[in-house]
């Protein structure tokens, strides 16, 4: 080696990167040596999630819807058949003085009304026994059975002669109506027991 290589190979510059290219040189080996870490492969984005609904509450238990009894019209409940219980005159200066010995009445749920009365005059009983029979109809707003005068509801049968000679007041008691005009009966009804009332008396039926 001439002086000049030597003192080249001493340069400090040439120093340095003589260093420089060794610890390259190592640095290289050991990146060669070191365990290589396997590719992680890629992961699937995750499935998004659906949001848990909150638990349900118990609400409050149903209320049952009761059903409101529809009030009925007065002529369907005092529709029906009725025996007589009693007939009571009414207290005047002048009575008839007939007595009612029975009878029964029909009431239509249309208002349409028939009655059938046996009688008894003042006198002895005779046979066979009198009776009058009579119809009408129930006037709503009023709540009054109003006679109905002539046809074949209305009949006179087996009449004493008492009652042929005062049949003015026999018709007007007992069927609400004569020629001369009305009298009709006011109708109550109480559990199963109807009222027929007008200015002559007052009939009590019973319904069967």
């Amino acid at each position: 080696m001439t002086k000049e290589s030597s003192a080249l190979a001493n340069h400090p510059f040439v120093v340095v990167l003589g260093a420089l290219a060794s610890i390259a040189t190592i640095i290289g080996l050991a990146i060669a040596l070191w365990p290589k870490t396997p590719p992680v492969p890629p992961q699937p984005d995750p499935e998004p999630t659906q949001p848990v609904p909150p638990p349900t509450q118990p609400g409050p238990h149903p209320t049952k819807t009761v059903p409101v009894p529809i009030p009925r019209s007065f002529l369907e409940s005092v529709a029906g058949e009725y025996r007589l219980v009693s007939w009571v005159e009414t207290p005047a200066p002048v009575t008839l003085g007939i007595k009612v010995t029975s009878g029964e009445l029909t009431l239509g749920d249309t208002g349409v009304a028939s009655w059938k009365l046996k009688l008894r005059d003042v006198g002895p009983a005779t046979t066979p026994e009198p009776a009058i029979q009579c119809g009408g109809q129930v006037a709503i707003e009023s709540r009054k059975l109003e006679g109905v005068p002539g046809g074949d509801k209305n009949k006179s049968i087996d009449w004493t002669g008492y009652m042929v000679s005062n049949s003015l007041q026999v018709w007007l008691t007992f069927c609400g109506w004569n020629v001369q005009g009305q009298d009709p009966f006011r109708l109550s009804l109480s559990g199963q027991t109807l009222q027929m009332k007008n200015k002559k008396g007052t009939f009590t039926f019973k319904k069967r």
